[in-house]
């Protein structure tokens, strides 16, 4: 990996892989244009975030599927893994447990704490990315870390914060993630003004189906530093 790239968020990846050792990194580039960045609601970069966590919280075992969301505004049927943006300097475990309380209702500790709580199972790796914008003829970072969030089996999610606009859940096979993947891109040809959001959001969803398919069912959480 260039120079450039592995000194993104350097730090926070540092720490994280002392405690999740077999977490992966990879990074993607993309050139984008209006309205991807530039205008709400795809200004992903608007109040000084550089990151994002996201969460793949699944109810007991990942086979049961993986929590998707969608949100009022988004086109039609564009759902999506739950992403939540991170302050400067926050702490993107903090970020998680605090994302997921909010969408979802979920009280989640790093460790198994009981029956009505989740637990952070798996660092499940960083994706950076590089923008390079074609109509602010600027340049640009961002990082998503993956978290795999093991939550009680009968758990259903109920937003908090009504603010975050989700208007519908659906539980996802972990094998099905690349299709996923595949329909946030195809958002070019329905609805083009998504287009270039669909291909970054298609992003993480195929690392994430690599992620379950490297680790196997059994296997998520296991890697977990003690």
């Amino acid at each position: 990996m260039p120079a450039a790239r592995s000194s993104l968020f350097a730090a926070d990846w540092r720490h994280l892989r002392a405690r999740w050792p077999q977490a992966r990194r990879n990074h993607v580039s993309m050139e984008v244009d209006d309205p991807f960045l530039t205008a709400y609601p795809q200004n992903l970069l608007r109040d000084g975030r550089a990151a994002e966590i996201c969460y793949l919280l699944y109810r007991g075992q990942p086979g049961t599927g993986i929590l998707l969301h969608t949100k009022s505004y988004y086109p039609e049927q564009a759902y999506r893994l739950p992403t939540g943006g991170l302050a400067p300097g926050e702490d993107p475990v903090a970020g998680v447990v605090r994302e997921v309380a909010e969408e979802t209702g979920l009280e989640v500790r790093e460790e198994s704490a009981g029956s009505r709580t989740g637990c952070i199972a798996d660092f499940a790796g960083l994706l950076t990315y590089s923008f390079r914008h074609l109509q602010l003829e600027r340049e640009f970072t961002f990082a998503s870390f993956m978290f795999a969030i093991q939550a009680p089996d009968d758990m259903e999610p109920q937003v908090i914060d009504e603010t975050e606009q989700i208007a519908g859940w659906v539980w996802c096979p972990p094998d099905d993630l690349h299709r996923v993947a595949a329909n946030l891109c195809g958002l070019k040809d329905s609805t083009p003004d998504w287009a270039d959001w669909g291909c970054f959001r298609a992003a993480v969803h195929a690392e994430a189906a690599q992620y379950f398919k490297a680790r196997g069912p059994s296997d998520v959480g296991h890697g977990k530093a003690a």
